[in-house]
């Protein structure tokens, strides 16, 4: 990759996905993207120039889309975070409506002339259900956006927020510096925080908890946030990924462990 020339410029994202090939599907998270390309962190097991379809929410229309791309390469175990670098048969421009996207019976938007070879994907009846991730690899498992718990695991019943005593964490959205925040209070769901610059409502962000000597790690996405100037900001968030089966294990131990105090 070092001496490939691209023609549009990636911007780091934190996209959750599937990605298709033949009949398995994998869940993953798009780092980063430009118009006709991608880097997604997943364990897929994927060799080079296989045809793939990526399921993701376009980051300008905010739609679900279906692309087909091709696997141009990928990061083996041993060599940094897993992953495959992807070419998009079906560029982020042609998905959009101004193009001909369409919305189809499944709840997603593709080209009129790609529907007949883009697949199956079921409906998603109930957005924003959590389940508990079913994570194989210590990589990220989605928990959120819809019901596919067939894939995903159990569903996790949210039975309550546990107050978290302003418990120091560090906050990052894509492309900035990590900054400091407080915890205030958590839940098998969900969480709020506290921080002088949360992100948007709607936007994801990675969140680090120190924990007993660990780090918890995983991603949430802001569903709330109060509009004060000046000082820290509250926001509320859901969360969409963990950080590996390790740090879903300690969030879990975390927030029983605040609910007996």
């Amino acid at each position: 990759m070092s001496g490939e020339r691209r023609r549009h410029p990636r911007e780091s994202t934190l996209i959750s996905c599937h990605v298709r090939a033949g009949k398995q599907i994998y869940e993953g998270t798009i780092m980063n993207l430009c118009e006709d390309g991608a880097f997604v962190a997943t364990p897929a097991p994927l060799a080079d120039e296989t045809a793939i379809q990526l399921r993701f929410r376009h980051p300008r229309s905010h739609e679900t889309v279906k692309a087909r791309a091709v696997v141009a390469w990928r990061v083996r175990p041993g060599e940094g975070s897993l992953g495959i670098g992807v070419r998009l048969v079906d560029s982020l421009s042609a998905l959009e409506p101004h193009s001909g996207a369409v919305a189809s019976a499944s709840g997603t938007w593709a080209r009129p002339d790609l529907t007949g070879v883009s697949g199956v994907w079921s409906t998603v009846p109930h957005p924003r259900e959590h389940h508990t991730p079913n994570i194989h690899s210590g990589e990220f498992a989605p928990v959120g956006d819809g019901d596919l718990s067939e894939r995903r695991g159990l569903s996790t019943p949210d039975t309550g927020r546990a107050q978290a005593g302003r418990r120091r964490v560090s906050i990052t959205q894509p492309g900035d510096q990590p900054v400091m925040g407080l915890l205030q209070n958590v839940s098998e769901a969900g969480f709020s925080a506290a921080c002088e610059r949360p992100p948007p409502e709607g936007k994801l962000f990675r969140l680090e908890v120190p924990d007993e000597g660990e780090a918890i790690t995983l991603t949430g996405r802001v569903v709330w946030r109060t509009n004060t100037s000046g000082g820290l900001r509250s926001f509320g968030a859901e969360i969409v990924q963990y950080g590996g089966s390790a740090s879903r294990a300690r969030y879990e131990a975390l927030v029983n462990r605040l609910r007996r105090t």
